[in-house]
């Protein structure tokens, strides 16, 4: 039933995915956008924290939307504030405004139309293919991911050294690419689906959460041969209230739930930092050379590299969650192959003098790794707490990568502006090297948590 209707939601999802994740190229145009304006390397870390601010704090209301009015009228919500936010931004840009504030406001609501019509289409997904979940998920997700290439590379071919022209035709292409979607992308359940929607699976059904596991951490337990049918009773999953305030008040108060959400922050919010910044790495870089002829296409390069690599990143993910999902493996062993993947990349980072070859291996490693985070963590989340309130939830997570992104950002901008003489940072990754000894440390953090989790959830032998 509805297949025809869930497959063409599944498809025109990927496409506002695509559209809404234009977020993801402000390391394009940044430091364009910044000399123009006459603003500084910190006032542009600033931006980038309001543009987060809006994609990920703002996906906790924008969740709340789309769990009480659905994913149509979510979309049309989204729309206005992609369609607004860029507006104004070129507004400010074509009449030299130099207001971070009003920016950081425009940025701000870029950021919540983003997340919010991606969370729509990734909620549709999920609850449309229930058997699929890291599959189907995947689509949306990497093309949220994909979108930062597709249109850096519109940006190098039809608007080089046109900062403006790019600005509105983020505001009028995406708005209406966004607005139109909101047409097709609906939830479809049957009767079955309306049953299963809110549970989560049985690995968190279960009363104790050391025992919900078998060999190598499983997701699921089988009920022993010897179990009575109070015991099984007493593990069937308990009704709750889907009020926003009750749903967030549970989760921050479930140590499970609590451990994804450190891995999320820590995992998410080292990628956006690098993202939001690596215009000023390819510009500390080129400088050092004395060589800086090609730094707007070495930016749009580097913007694409992370944007294929956390594609790749995500679909892998996606698939071979599913993967271990059907072989009673846990999903988290994704999150060990990430956090050695993100490591990597910061030590790349951090070491990397001026070596543009160097350069793209750290932004391929931390693409995949911000890429295996996303694409991973939805059907984590759909796998343990359910799809009924799955975008509540899922906002939920995403505000942890804020705070992460707050303290790497502004280091960023403190540091890079400490060297900068005039603007320009000539001392390679001098520039900004303590931040990813930082970012590098807390890698091992994330693996602790995710060997913890994994750790936890182990079957418990009885030894009697």
């Amino acid at each position: 039933m509805h297949t025809r209707e869930r497959v063409t939601a599944l498809v025109v999802g990927v496409l506002v995915s695509l559209a809404a994740g234009t977020v993801y190229c402000y390391g394009v145009y940044s430091p364009q956008l910044m000399a123009h304006l006459g603003l500084t390397a910190s006032d542009s870390a600033t931006i980038g924290l309001a543009t987060n601010l809006g994609s990920g704090c703002g996906g906790l209301p924008g969740g709340f939307v789309i769990d009480h009015f659905g994913p149509q009228k979510a979309i049309i919500l989204a729309a206005g504030g992609i369609f607004g936010g860029y507006l104004l931004v070129y507004y400010f840009y074509s009449h030299v405004i130099a207001t971070v504030l009003g920016i950081c406001v425009a940025m701000a609501a870029v950021g919540f139309g983003s997340i919010t019509s991606y969370f729509s289409c990734l909620k549709a997904a999920q609850a449309n293919f229930p058997r699929h979940r890291g599959a189907a998920g995947a689509l949306p997700v990497s093309a949220y991911g994909l979108s930062a290439t597709v249109f850096s590379a519109i940006a190098t071919l039809w608007f080089d050294n046109d900062t403006g022209g790019l600005l509105k035709f983020f505001a009028c292409f995406c708005g209406a690419i966004t607005l139109i979607g909101s047409a097709f992308v609906h939830v479809y359940l049957d009767q079955e689906d309306e049953d299963t929607l809110g549970q989560p699976s049985a690995a968190t059904t279960t009363s104790h959460p050391n025992e919900a596991g078998t060999y190598w951490a499983l997701d699921s337990a089988p009920v022993s041969e010897t179990s009575t049918l109070a015991d099984q009773e007493q593990q069937a999953p308990k009704k709750h209230s889907h009020n926003p305030i009750e749903v967030v008040k549970r989760r921050l108060t479930n140590k499970l739930y609590l451990t994804h959400f450190l891995t999320v922050s820590l995992a998410a919010g080292i990628g956006q930092m690098y993202i939001y910044s690596v215009g000023y790495i390819v510009q500390a870089q080129a400088w050092y050379d004395d060589d800086a002829t090609d730094v707007h296409k070495i930016q749009a390069l580097q913007v694409s590299i992370i944007s294929i690599s956390s594609f790749l990143g995500r679909v892998i993910a996606g698939f071979a969650s599913d993967q271990l999902h059907k072989r009673h493996y846990s999903r988290l062993w994704m999150s060990v192959l990430m956090c050695g993947t993100l490591a990597s990349g910061q030590l790349v980072t951090y070491t990397n003098v001026a070596d543009e070859y160097w350069l793209s291996v750290g932004s391929a490693l931390t693409g995949v790794s911000y890429g295996l985070a996303f694409g991973t963590y939805p059907a984590v989340i759909a796998d343990q707490f359910g799809t009924r309130t799955f975008s509540i939830t899922w906002g939920l997570t995403c505000v942890g990568p804020f705070i992460t992104l707050v303290i790497l950002n502004k280091y960023f901008g403190w540091i890079y502006d400490a060297h900068a003489v005039d603007g320009i940072c000539r001392l390679g990754n001098a520039c900004y090297q303590p931040v990813f000894g930082v970012s590098f440390a807390l890698c091992f953090v994330m693996l602790a948590v995710v060997g913890y989790v994994i750790w936890w959830r182990r079957p418990k032998t009885n030894l009697n």
